[in-house]
């Protein structure tokens, strides 16, 4: 398994991450979804992916909320729970050394996930991308079902448990949640929700980097720290490889792997920045993070 992570080193680093690892993945777009209010037996055609009030308006049970009186008879919806669901899902195969992952990248936002009538994870964030390992719960035919709670609901059940007020628009500061649908200066206030992203299926190996990221120093001229999280839940011979791919391969570490889950951070040493004007020099540097397993990347 390999990761590339592209590093812009400006002032102050900006860092784009792309991930490119050999793994299957299986869309659920084009699935046959279903919507309706929660615990109602009577479901319409959804769009995935997509948001409630769009879901609505094409199915001729909202007015277009962006025109005339649209948006305050709308207001219902963002007080409303609501369901999606999708059947008849056949799971890539997969051998007795992978794992099946669910990637859920941006639900909106208070979302419980079940699959195959079992609940497998709450969301409470709309900026996180959900990974949940569905790999012992596959059958022949699955069917996963997300309901979505009102945000308000949600969010005043908060508030009510803080011993303290918070001054303004409550419900934003307790949500973590696009901050426009609640309304702004040149917007509507629409705060409903939705898969907002393509969910999808990965195969992978039961070896694998679970999640890399970058730490930023709080001066410019220290080096980076990268922090990779890796999943092993049997013995392997593996090892974490992380080169400077730029002009190239230069090997900045090699460390082996012995414990089932292993959390790692290291620093880069990568100091040269970004300059402006007629003599700058730009500083682009192309990292990999590779995982090798039995010898195998």
């Amino acid at each position: 398994m390999k990761c590339t992570i592209l590093i812009f080193l400006l002032t102050f680093p900006t860092i784009l991450f792309h991930m490119n690892a050999q793994e299957k993945k299986s869309s659920l777009e084009s699935l046959q979804w279903e919507f309706s209010a929660a615990n109602d037996p009577i479901k319409f055609p959804a769009q995935v992916p997509g948001n409630v009030f769009l879901d609505l308006q094409k199915n001729g049970l909202l007015q277009n909320p962006l025109l005339g009186l649209g948006e305050e008879k709308a207001q219902w919806v963002s007080h409303q729970d609501w369901e999606y669901t999708a059947s008849n899902i056949v799971c890539p195969s997969h051998q007795k050394n992978e794992r099946v992952i669910l990637h859920l990248p941006e639900l909106d936002t208070y979302c419980d996930v079940y699959w195959n009538n079992q609940l497998i994870t709450r969301a409470d964030n709309a900026f996180i991308h959900w990974k949940i390992d569905i790999t012992d719960l596959i059958l022949s035919n699955n069917q996963i079902k997300l309901i979505f709670y009102s945000p308000y609901k949600i969010a005043n059940q908060k508030l009510k448990k803080l011993s303290y007020p918070i001054p303004g628009d409550s419900i934003r500061a307790v949500t973590r949640k696009p901050q426009y649908e609640f309304g702004w200066d040149w917007g509507p206030k629409l705060a409903g929700c939705g898969i907002r992203q393509n969910p999808y299926i990965e195969i992978c190996n039961e070896v694998h980097i679970e999640d890399i990221h970058l730490k930023l120093s709080s001066t410019s001229n220290e080096p980076l720290e990268l922090n990779v999280l890796i999943k092993q839940p049997k013995i392997h011979k593996t090892t974490l490889q992380v080169v400077d791919a730029t002009d190239g391969e230069i090997e900045i570490l090699s460390e082996e792997i012995h414990q089932e889950k292993n959390s790692f951070s290291f620093t880069l040493p990568i100091h040269s920045l970004w300059t402006t004007g007629l003599a700058a020099q730009q500083s682009l540097r192309k990292i990999e993070v590779r995982l090798l397993v039995d010898g195998q990347c």
